[in-house]
C-alpha cells in the first residue's frame, strides 16, 4: 500500500483515495460501510473517487461501482 501498510492486514479498513483530495491516514465515512482509513492510492483513483477494499472477490462484485456520500473530515476525527 502506498501508506506502507500491507493489505492484508487492514482488509476491513482500508480505501484507495487521491492523496490530493483526501490525505493518505485520514478517516472518511462511507455511505452503507462505515468508517474506513485512506491507506492507498491507485492509477484510476483520481479526485473524488475512492476505492474500497473488500474481503474476497465477491463481495466486490456484489457491492459494484455506484456513487455514495463519502464525509472526510478535515479536521481528522
Amino acid at each position: 500500500m502506498a501508506s506502507g501498510a500491507r493489505t492484508i492486514e487492514h482488509i476491513d479498513d482500508a480505501v484507495a483515495v487521491d492523496p490530493d483530495v483526501i490525505p493518505l491516514g485520514s478517516k472518511v465515512w462511507i455511505q452503507g460501510i462505515g468508517w474506513r482509513t485512506a491507506l492507498d492510492t491507485g492509477g484510476a483513483i483520481r479526485g473524488k473517487k475512492i476505492d474500497i477494499c473488500m474481503k474476497t472477490y465477491d463481495e466486490a462484485i456484489q457491492h459494484g461501482r455506484k456513487d455514495v456520500l463519502v464525509i472526510y473530515p478535515k479536521g481528522g476525527i
